[in-house]
């Protein structure tokens, strides 16, 4: 029974020696307590990664300011959300669109730098052949489109009309949010020349989508219904046009968000003590998404798109203001989201989002003040 009681109370001792070194009590009930989910502001950064390097006379501008170049990656440090990124200049397809950050930091996105249409001589055609145009989507294997106009229609538009089409993958939005619900974004888009013909039967319009089987896919600013998806091509799309405008025919994917799971997950190298002080505090983050149920072809160039390029890490760095010593751990919020579109087997990405610190004071102290770093000038 001394034996039993002995061990009772030291026991006792033991758990209350853990309490006090657990929540800095030191006997007087003052201690502060761990925060957490304090969120880690930093600067944020636009990662363009072009299809080719910029030529004189072209320009890529983020909110009006022009980024750093290397090669084919241009970077823009310290932004604002919500603003807009805009490609243009010389024979380009001129492009625009509004980068949202969500709740990260760093967006990468890729962006097809592509002339107009060649010109291509109807001339060359024998009067009452059909005649064939076909592109392929730069950067994905297999994707492809052609318009064939009718032997009817060859000789009303020959002369100095021209016949071609270009393929490309129009900007698309970063997701601003990440929510569940029914959507859809682009998936490609051609451009047709020459403008404004009409044609006495309609021009034939086929697309070739690698990686959209059995997906939920529509055709904007072509002839109503004439959009098909036929059982025997799991891959071609087709539809009609009965002219070429200055509108181009838009493939749509139709998708759904049907589940999001969230969680933090700790940064390996982010952990550790500051003194009392200005502490800079540098970590890896990691941005962009990375699929967890194989993604090809067409429906990988979107994701790149809606979810930021395929996975990267880039170093942050902030300021941590404290008035005594503390322990941190960083984390950074993970969704794993799960995509539904047709008949298809349902995507599942992982998306990285912000980053937040966990924070503990060793001594008793005022809280610990986040302070934002400075990456780079200023483009707000």
């Amino acid at each position: 029974m001394v034996k039993k009681f002995a061990a009772l109370a030291c026991s006792a001792v033991v758990a209350f020696g853990l309490m006090a070194c657990h929540t800095n009590d030191i006997g007087n009930g003052m201690g502060p307590t761990p925060k957490t989910d304090v969120p880690v502001n930093v600067t944020k950064t636009l990662i363009v990664k072009l299809s080719r390097a910029l030529n004189a006379g072209e320009t890529l501008k983020y909110n009006g300011a022009t980024g750093v170049v290397s090669g084919t990656t241009v970077t823009f440090e310290n932004v604002a959300d919500g603003k807009t990124l805009v490609l243009s200049g010389g024979n380009l397809i001129e492009q625009s669109t509004t980068i949202f950050f969500g709740d990260g930091n760093v967006v990468a996105i890729d962006l097809d730098v592509l002339e107009n249409p060649k010109d291509y001589d109807w001339t060359t055609y024998v009067t009452g052949d059909n005649a064939s145009a076909k592109d392929e989507l730069d950067g994905v294997e297999g994707a492809e489109a052609k318009v064939t106009v009718k032997a009817n229609s060859v000789g009303s538009v020959q002369g100095d009309k021209k016949f071609s089409i270009k393929l490309y993958t129009p900007a698309v939005s970063p997701l601003k949010e990440i929510k569940e619900g029914a959507a859809e974004a682009a998936l490609m888009a051609a451009k047709c020349r020459p403008l404004n013909a009409t044609f006495a039967d309609p021009v034939s319009f086929e697309a070739n989508l690698p990686g959209a089987e059995k997906c939920d896919i529509v055709c904007y600013n072509v002839n109503e219904g004439s959009t098909k998806w036929p059982a025997s091509k799991p891959t071609m799309l087709t539809a009609e046009l009965s002219s070429f405008t200055s509108t181009d025919p838009v493939i749509f994917l139709k998708y759904e968000i049907t589940s999001i799971k969230e969680e933090k997950k700790a940064i390996a190298d982010g952990a550790g003590t500051v003194p009392a002080g200005s502490n800079i505090v540098s970590y890896k983050e990691n941005y962009g998404y990375r699929p967890l149920v194989q993604t090809t072809g067409v429906i990988s160039r979107l994701f790149r798109q809606l979810f930021g390029t395929a996975f990267g890490v880039t170093t942050k760095s902030f300021t941590l203001e404290t008035k005594g010593e503390t322990n941190y751990v960083l984390y950074q919020n993970v969704k794993t989201v799960t995509i539904k579109s047709g008949t298809a087997d349902p995507f599942v990405v992982e998306i990285y989002g912000g980053v937040t610190a966990d924070l503990i004071s060793v001594e008793p102290s005022t809280d610990p003040e986040i302070v934002p770093g400075h990456n780079g000038g200023s483009n707000d």
